[in-house]
């Protein structure tokens, strides 16, 4: 039953692939759903290689495009969001299927910045590292490795939602703060920090981490009362990797040198930032 549902999926996906790539956008997610849904049956074994058990890699990407790049081109808030939410549990199903798609991690983190689609971009890019550590770990998307890539979208977050704020609840208040929203930028930067770290090993995440984190201090102490911000997306950033550091112990001694605020010789770069 198994080598026969196999032939039936390499046989099915290309034909739904095309019905994506030619369908209009409000046909588009009828097929999509379709696709997804016959990657996720297929057995984890048939997506060895080149996915012929689905009929090949374009069949993959056919999906992915109709449930990302599609939507994100229309401008298609509604598409987006539910083709990110089949996004995401599909890589956690099935993350082989991802391992040679860059292209869905760099169209994620763009989405990282703004928009009611954020924290489904948030999850999306943090199932793709849990559910193929080793592949993102070794993964470049736009020339730059994806954990420093993903490191610094995660700062990013921490630094947005708060224009009302006001600067010196932060640093002396009189009782806790308010829960924030687990979709506003604080509260998706502070999670998805751990969890990337969790899931790349802090050897590969934390350098690039923690350089940025060092940079938002220095810039907040130079001029502290307009760049407040930074020094509060710098003290969330440590209270989330604080618990990872001591797993640098184990790592190689140029992972740990490569570490600024652990290193007293260390300097970020704001170029490199830049």
């Amino acid at each position: 039953a198994r080598e026969q549902w196999v032939v039936f999926s390499a046989q099915c996906g290309p034909v739904l692939a095309s019905a994506c790539a030619r369908a209009s956008s409000k046909i588009r997610p009828r097929c999509a759903r379709a696709l997804g849904a016959l990657l996720e049956a297929v057995p984890e074994s048939a997506l060895e290689g080149d996915a012929a058990g689905v009929g090949g890699v374009g069949v993959v990407d056919a999906y992915v495009a109709a449930e990302l790049s599609a939507p994100l081109r229309d401008g298609d808030e509604d598409a987006l969001r539910e083709g990110l939410g089949r996004l995401v549990e599909l890589a956690e199903e099935r993350p082989r299927l991802f391992r040679d798609r860059r292209n869905v991690a760099t169209d994620a983190l763009r989405l990282w910045t703004d928009g009611p689609c954020r924290a489904l971009a948030v999850e999306l890019v943090v199932a793709l590292a849990e559910g193929a550590p080793a592949t993102w770990r070794k993964a470049e998307i736009e020339g730059r490795p994806f954990a420093a890539a993903a490191a610094d979208a995660c700062l990013e977050l921490l630094l947005r939602d708060d224009d009302g704020a006001d600067p010196s609840e932060w640093e002396v208040a009189g009782a806790a703060p308010p829960d924030e929203p687990q979709d506003c930028g604080r509260e998706l930067g502070q999670e998805s920090l751990d969890r990337l770290c969790r899931a790349l090993g802090p050897a590969s995440f934390l350098p690039r981490a923690l350089e940025v984190v060092s940079i938002l201090l220095r810039d907040a102490a130079q001029d502290p009362v307009p760049r407040w911000r930074r020094a509060r997306a710098g003290c969330d950033a440590l209270a989330q990797l604080a618990e990872h550091v001591g797993d640098l112990t184990n790592c190689p001694t140029k992972s740990r040198a490569a570490v600024p605020l652990l290193c007293s010789t260390g300097k970020a770069s704001m170029k490199q930032r830049r």
